[in-house]
């Protein structure tokens, strides 16, 4: 037998450790000696054919995860002898970094540009120590902040532009462009200023700060990040946490957080790319292929794991989406992962469970609007319509603000059977989403369910005219509302299900696959339904349940 034949390769989820063990025996990390965290080493998975093909289980994709441990710190593996530490890297030392992983320049993503930050740092820094140089450079972005220059993004659900480096940060915020920013592109340039200046500063992925009551990442997709300025050039000590994002500067002790090395940025920048291809562009092989990437450089980020499962419950595959989720609860149990959790179980069903979970999740953190919203949307589905309304309003308290709380308040008024107030709602939402075609076409049906022949016409033809949607889709959106370019409003319009059939009786929530029993499902159906599980399609945390077939 050959060598091959006797041995199986194994990586670390923990350390990136790539090791084989000799076929028969328990494979261990020799780093850190767990045999939790490792799995078989496997490159480019493929997305598996199925039959639904924008399939949805709601909110965020979370899964049991059993025993859950705690990672305590990360461990960065081989070091490149070419840098003087193991964080900071060249542009071509970023481009051999990827080489050794297998992974295409096109299919990277380099933050750190530099074109037009040196001029801009330079007329703003003027001081000497590097506290005195970051916090002088904070207050003018600060400034620049209030004066429009931009505004943070909570990622909810993806941006409709794809990611920016840190010169295009820059330059937007000089043009008043107000993007609402990711917090990795606003840490990202800031590090990339302070490091012109010749300031040791790293990217810091913030976990959580201390005594805040919601989460930083409410979608528990992209991660939360911050500067980190450093008084030693190798990082040793305690940084002082500059977060552009909160508008604010917290010491070391203030927070949980990892430094991260700059191939790491460059892993979190594909995640978020990965993000964008998948909930805006509907592109799910690429963005699958891009996060496939990313883990390969960045194997320890439960974001990247969550987000891996999202695509692959999005494109039909459901298993393998389940299996990423379990590995980004072994990596972090923290409020959104248990909110995944919950998400999950209501999908199948396991609503009194679901509730629990839910309640542990608030006990974690209280101010999580979505936890609330997404507890409302369980209570009612267990017939418990006066708490599913207390709670909504608790979310609403907390941030009303919220762009997804009015598709949660639709769903509700849906369920008690209150049509025009769904229809209220489902147009603020729509409103609210950057023109997402889900919850456009839940608007739709409540168009035509209402008679606003117009509103409908002129709804269809804007999601139809969408060029980032796929032709199938079209296809079945055309086939269901009879739609064509010379179709008249006196047209004979088809039927559309019932939208409050889902949850039009206790447990009656349609789980992955299952066919709806109050309504026949015919070739190119499309299935509306608004589940109680506080759905994400695609990365986006929307109630809306859609099932394409």
């Amino acid at each position: 037998k050959s060598t091959a034949e006797e041995t199986l390769t194994y990586y670390c989820i923990t350390c990136e450790k790539v090791f084989e063990v000799q076929k028969g025996e328990k494979p261990r990390c020799p780093l850190c000696l767990s045999i939790h965290s490792v799995e078989l080493y496997k490159r480019k998975p493929q997305i598996k054919k199925a039959n639904i093909r924008l399939a949805a289980i709601i909110a965020g994709l979370i899964i049991i995860a059993g025993a859950a441990y705690a990672i305590m710190h990360f461990v960065y593996g081989k070091k490149n002898h070419r840098n003087k530490n193991s964080y900071v890297y060249t542009f071509n030392q970023y481009l051999e970094a990827l080489k050794e992983k297998g992974i295409t320049q096109e299919n990277g993503f380099y933050p750190f540009k530099e074109d037009g930050l040196k001029e801009f740092t330079d007329k703003v820094i003027a001081s000497t120590s590097p506290k005195e140089k970051g916090e002088k450079l904070f207050k003018k972005f600060m400034e620049m902040k209030s004066n429009g220059g931009f505004v943070p993004f909570i990622p909810r659900q993806a941006r409709p532009t794809p990611p920016m480096n840190a010169a295009e940060v820059l330059k937007s915020i000089k043009k008043n462009e107000k993007i609402p920013l990711y917090s990795l592109e606003l840490a990202t340039m800031f590090v990339t200023a302070m490091r012109i200046a010749g300031i040791p500063s790293l990217v810091l992925r913030i976990d959580d700060y201390k005594g805040i009551k919601s989460p930083l990442d409410p979608s528990g997709n992209c991660g939360h990040f911050a500067a980190g300025i450093y008084d030693d050039e190798n990082f040793k000590g305690s940084p002082s946490i500059i977060d552009l994002h909160q508008g604010k500067i917290f010491p070391a002790d203030a927070a949980i957080f990892s430094p991260l090395s700059d191939i790491q940025v460059s892993a979190s920048y594909m995640g978020l790319e990965a993000f964008y291809l998948t909930g805006v562009n509907f592109d799910n092989t690429k963005a699958l292929s891009k996060v496939e990437d990313a883990i390969l450089i960045f194997p320890s980020s439960a974001e990247l794991h969550s987000l891996k499962g999202l695509i692959y419950i999005a494109s039909g595959g459901v298993e393998e989406g389940k299996e990423q989720i379990r590995k980004a609860l072994t990596i972090r149990r923290d409020a959104q992962r248990i909110l995944k959790l919950a998400a999950l179980q209501m999908a199948e069903g396991e609503t009194e469970q679901a509730i629990q979970q839910i309640r542990t999740a608030l006990d974690l953190k209280p101010d999580y609007t979505m936890a609330h919203a997404t507890l409302a949307m369980a209570l009612l589905a267990e017939g418990e319509s006066d708490e599913a309304r207390n709670e909504l309003d608790i979310a609403k308290k907390i941030d009303p603000n919220d762009p997804l709380i009015p598709l949660y308040e639709a769903n509700y008024y849906l369920e008690r059977g209150q049509i025009t107030k769904a229809l209220e709602q489902a147009e603020k939402a729509y409103e609210n989403s950057f023109g997402d075609p889900q919850i456009g076409l839940l608007l739709a049906s409540l168009y035509e369910k209402t008679g606003e022949k117009k509103k409908l016409r002129a709804l269809l033809d804007k999601i139809l005219t969408n060029d980032k949607l796929p032709s199938d889709l079209k296809k079945t959106i055309q086939e269901k509302f009879n739609y064509s370019q010379s179709s008249s409003e006196e047209e004979e319009e088809e039927a559309l299900p019932d939208l409050g059939s889902a949850l039009s009786k206790k447990g009656s929530l349609l789980r992955p696959g299952e066919k709806n029993m109050d309504e026949e499902e015919g070739e190119g159906s499309l299935k509306l339904k608004l589940g109680t599980q506080g759905g994400l399609l695609r990365g986006k945390d929307s109630n809306l349940d859609l099932q394409l077939r």
